[in-house]
C-alpha cells in the first residue's frame, strides 16, 4: 500500500472517532437526562450578572454550565461558583477554561446530584421538559433565602419575584413552605 492510503485510512478513523465521541457524548447528555448546550449572547448575559447584584459572600450554582461561560463571568464577583454539567466533553473543555480561575469549579454530573448546601444564587438556562423536574428538585433541596435565575423558561408553579423579558428570579422560601403560588 501507498503511504498516502495509510494518511487517507488513518484520517478517515480520526474523524469516525472524533465523531463517534461527540455524538455519544451528547447523546449521554439527553439520555441521562441533560439537556443540549445553547450559548447566551455576552452582552444579556452581562445584564443579568448586573441585575444579580453578587457580592463576594455569594456562592453560586450554574445547573447545567456547558462550557463555563456564566461560571468565568461571575467567578469575578462571588466567593465561590460551581457549574454542575453531566456532558463530559462540555465538563472537560469548561474545566480547562476555568483552569486559572481558583474560585470556580466544573462538576461532571447531573444537576440533579447538585450539592447545595451553602448555595446563595442558582443559575439554570435549560431546556423546557427539564423545568417541572428542576423545580422539584429546588424545592426540595435548595435552603430557604435562596436567589434562583432561570433563564428561557420559567420554573413551573413557582411564582416569581421578578421578571424581565423571558428571565425569572425565585427566591426559595422555607422548606415546610411553598415557592409555589
Amino acid at each position: 500500500m501507498e503511504w498516502y492510503t495509510w494518511i487517507l485510512a488513518i484520517g478517515a478513523i480520526a474523524i469516525f472517532t472524533i465523531t463517534a465521541l461527540i455524538f455519544g457524548s451528547f447523546l449521554l447528555t439527553l439520555v441521562g437526562g441533560g439537556a443540549p448546550h445553547v450559548a447566551i449572547d455576552h452582552t444579556r448575559l452581562m445584564q443579568i450578572i448586573a441585575d444579580l447584584s453578587l457580592t463576594e459572600h455569594d456562592v453560586v450554582v450554574d445547573l447545567g454550565a456547558g462550557t463555563g461561560t456564566f461560571v468565568r463571568a461571575v467567578a469575578p464577583r462571588c466567593r465561590q461558583v460551581i457549574g454542575y454539567e453531566i456532558n463530559p466533553l462540555l465538563a472537560h473543555w469548561s474545566r480547562w477554561r476555568l483552569r486559572h480561575v481558583p474560585n470556580a469549579q466544573i462538576v461532571n454530573q447531573s444537576l440533579f446530584h447538585a450539592n447545595l448546601k451553602g448555595v446563595t444564587v442558582i443559575y439554570t438556562y435549560l431546556f423546557p421538559p427539564l423545568m417541572p423536574r428542576v423545580a422539584h428538585f429546588l424545592h426540595e433541596h435548595a435552603e430557604p433565602g435562596t436567589r434562583v435565575l432561570s433563564i428561557g423558561f420559567p420554573l413551573p408553579a413557582w411564582k416569581s419575584v421578578s421578571r424581565r423579558g423571558n428571565v425569572y428570579m425565585y427566591q426559595v422560601r422555607g422548606h415546610g413552605t411553598s415557592d409555589k403560588s
